[in-house]
Order: structure tokens, then sequence, then C-alpha cells
């Protein structure tokens, strides 16, 4: 009779077979080629192995963005995302109910430091929606009276109905900082430039069933985005979006299905500006329209493609303004090429649509509005969000350069010392003043 392996024989194959995975993974998580430098998935340029320097060395930051750089880079990251997610929607363990109150409490939000120094529209009381851009047939927002069919919690992300929402939780010290790289550009840079800055909140305040937000342990957006404009140097000239977007909730403002604001949201964001400037805003009428249909973004991706949301794609929406332009972008390593102020994503994928604006997220874009022959120029300092904003100004400026200042390489001084331009613009959505590392990038940026 054939002898059959003992308990300790099984044991040590087991922990053999455990050594040998450990080992490998370990292995190829050291192969540096294998590193990815830009996540799909996530739609964003993954963290850089840091440059050494002793004072990086002494407080401790050299190593800390090592480890950084290590869990962010994992190889096969986007990979293994989707996976997870897969993982999670066959168990059901993504989809379970919210909830409500259990979530991170955000600080506590102080009073503005001057809140006589934010300047806002005077809005009528009742809006007017008619030139309002207003969202396919199939896809409404739950109207407040109402209460929402289905809440569920994935992850991160809240679904309501047929649409995705983030969390946004004030932190202080954060705000803090965000607050004081506008500053930091005012005490630099005032004398010379006149300097704009606002905050865009997310849909989570806008467009979010009012009975569903007010049971979520969330930071009120519009206290926050006073607070860290009522922080600035009266140097910097705010215009705060808010309540113009707000007033427009049931129009086609921020998508379902990704974190962004559609250009719809940013053109009420235009007007505030130019309200600040002093110049006139076009009317929506005076833009051709460009809509790409299909688009399912982050919320869609980051939720294992939640059935509700894929059921019903976005549009994304391109203003084209009513002048000649020329467009170029400058990628990471240095290169310059034509690109499109709009590029046409009607075959693109589902998730890469919102790439339409600007050519995406370059290092430096440059538009130059052909039809004018002098005239001011500006540049704009943005993540993502401020790409569907750029295009409004277009018309007003002769040079509009768009600087994402989590990819230049360049300071905000060293690009000025070779750039001529009278207006400085920073565009930045709620979710990144709360992102510590983020805010340290644009702090880096406008303090180098």
């Amino acid at each position: 009779m054939k002898k059959l392996p003992s308990a300790k024989t099984h044991r040590m194959i087991k922990l053999g077979v455990s050594f040998a995975t450990v080992l490998i993974i370990t292995t190829i998580c050291f192969i540096i080629p294998l590193r990815p430098t830009v996540s799909e998935t996530e739609k964003r340029e993954l963290a850089k192995f840091p440059e050494f320097s002793f004072e990086a060395l002494m407080n401790g930051e050299y190593f800390s963005d090592i480890s950084t750089w290590f869990s962010d880079t994992v190889p096969f990251r986007d990979t293994i995302m989707s996976i997870n997610s897969g993982i999670q929607n066959f168990l059901g363990t993504s989809g379970t109910r919210v909830g409500f109150n259990e979530g991170v409490e955000g600080d506590d939000i102080p009073d503005p430091v001057d809140p006589g120094n934010i300047e806002t529209l005077p809005f009528e009381e009742e809006p007017s929606s008619e030139e309002g851009t207003k969202p396919p047939e199939e896809i409404t927002y739950p109207e407040d009276e109402k209460e929402a069919q289905n809440v569920e919690q994935l992850g991160s992300i809240l679904i309501c109905d047929n649409a995705g929402f983030e969390y946004y939780n004030f932190v202080q010290s954060t705000a803090d900082n965000y607050a004081r790289a506008l500053n930091t550009a005012a005490s630099r840079f005032s004398g010379n430039y006149d300097i704009y800055a606002t905050i865009a909140p997310n849909s989570t305040d806008i467009t979010l069933n009012e009975k569903v937000r007010a049971k979520l342990s969330v930071s009120d957006q519009k206290e926050a985005i006073n607070y860290m404009l009522g922080s600035t140097s009266s140097d910097v000239k705010k215009f705060n979006c808010y309540d113009n977007i707000k007033q427009h909730r049931n129009e086609y403002v921020y998508f379902r299905t990704d974190h962004h604001w559609t250009a719809l949201a940013a053109y009420y964001a235009y007007e505030v500006f130019c309200h600040t400037k002093g110049i006139t805003p076009l009317p929506q009428s005076a833009y051709e329209i460009w809509s790409f249909d299909g688009f399912l973004g982050t919320f869609y991706n980051d939720s294992g493609s939640n059935p509700a949301l894929g059921a019903t794609p976005d549009r994304v929406d391109a203003y084209k303004p009513p002048c000649e332009y020329s467009t170029t972008v400058t990628d990471k390593y240095g290169s310059t090429s034509d690109w499109f102020l709009f590029y046409d994503e009607t075959n693109a994928p589902a998730s890469l649509k919102y790439g339409t604006f600007i050519g995406g997220d370059n290092p430096l874009t440059t538009i130059t509005n052909n039809t004018l022959t002098d005239g001011e120029s500006c540049v704009v300092i943005k993540e993502s969000y401020g790409n569907a904003f750029v295009p409004f100004l277009v018309y007003h400026y002769k040079t509009v350069y768009v600087i994402d200042y989590r990819h230049y390489q360049n300071t905000l001084s060293g690009f000025l010392s070779t750039h001529q331009v009278d207006d400085i613009i920073f565009v930045n959505n709620i979710s990144m003043t709360r992102n510590a590392s983020l805010v340290k990038t644009l702090g880096n940026f406008v303090a180098g």
C-alpha cells in the first residue's frame, strides 16, 4: 500500500509554496522596468522616484518619498485593481448599503479670516436655465423632495440612483497650506501680475439628493471654499463659482459616471471670472457645441463597472469659441507638438472622452488666439478640472498658457522669467485642496 505524505510534509510543502510566492512577488516588485509610470485606471501620472538631496535625507522626506513611489508603482497595478474590483463585485462585498454617518469626520471649518474678501456674483434668486444644456433625456438627478430609490457605497464612491459621488472631508492643515500657496504667489508676483483664484465644488454638494447628503459625514463645501478663499491675501482676486453653479444644479453641470464637472459648470465659473475681471462673458449661444456620447468615467471604473452607471453613460460637451486659434502641447520630455483645443473623441474609448479638452493633462499647453492682433495673455495653473475651463478664456486673451503643476518640471518663477503674461489664474477643485501631496507640489511650484 502506497504511503501517504505526512501532515508535517504537507505543512512543509505549503510553507515552501508560500515562501516561493512571496519571493517571486518581491523580486517582481524590485524590477524597476516593470513599474508603471502612468495609471490608465486612475487617469494620473504615478509617483516618481525622488531625487536625492541631503536636506530631504535629513528631514526624512527622501525615504518617505521612496516609500510612496514603491507603493504607488506596483507592477501590473491597474490589472490588480481591476481583478480586485471584479472579485468584490462577484462576492457582493463592494455593493453594501451606505452606513450613514459612519464616514470619517472632517475637521471643523473655521470662519473665514476675511469673509468680505470673497467676490461672488449678485445672482438673482431664481436662475434662468433657458440656455443651459440639459442632460440626455434618460439621465435625471434625484429631486430633492423625493427619496432616492437606490443608495449604495462602493469603496470611496457613493452611488445614488444612477449617479456617482465622492466624499469630501475638510482637512484644515492642508486647506491652510493651500491658502498659503496662493498667498505666496500674491506676495511674490502681485506687483507685476493680476492673480485670480477659484475652487470648484464637486457634485456631492451640488447635484446629490439633499436628503441623502444630509445623512452623510461630509463637510460643507461652501463653508470650506469660503474659508480657504477668505484666508488669502486681498491681492488674490477670488472668483467664487459655488453659488452660480448651485443655481444651475438641475442642468447638466456634473457627470454622473465621472468626478469632473462638465463644460457647462465650467462656463458658469467663467461667468464669475469675467465679472471679477470686469469683462463681458460670451453668451452660451455664441459657441458651437461639439458633443461626444458614451462617456464612462472614473466613478464607473472605480466602482468595478457598476451596472447603474453603465446603463446611462454621460455625454461630453465642448464649447468651441468664435475665433481662430492654434494649440501646442509640451510633454514631460520637453517635446512640443501641434494639437487641438478640442480633440474629436467620437471613436475614443468610453473612459477617455473627457480628454477632448486642450489635449489633456500636459505639463504646458499654449493656445494662441489668431483672431486678435494684440491683447493680454494669461497663465492658468490647474489640475484636470481646469481643462474644461480653459477654452472659455481663449476668446479674451491673445495667448493662454496652461500649466499642470503635477507634471511641469519648472517653477512658476522660472516660467514667468521666459513668458510675458498679464494674469495668473488658479483653477483647482475642492478635492485637490485636501490632498496633502498635491498641495505640497503646488506650494513648491509657486515658491521655487
